[in-house]
């Protein structure tokens, strides 16, 4: 996969099937419009971001479900 970084975005972009595939079952992104949820985690005991995460996405499911 490519990341295209931009000002007020980031695409991903796949470059073979299997990257197709991760971004369709994992993500959940099958069809136009779909959403990628991303959850900012910052350093332990600062505020400082350490990265951006985005959860598999039945797990996120099975989350929002309970």
């Amino acid at each position: 996969m490519k990341l295209e970084v931009g000002r007020y975005s980031i695409k991903i972009i796949p470059e073979n099937e299997i990257d197709e595939a991760y971004i369709e079952e994992v993500l959940g992104c099958r069809k136009a419009g779909d959403i990628i949820k991303l959850r900012r985690r910052d350093v332990i005991s600062t505020s400082a971001l350490a990265y951006l995460e985005t959860r598999e996405y039945q797990e996120e499911k099975n989350n929002e479900a309970q």
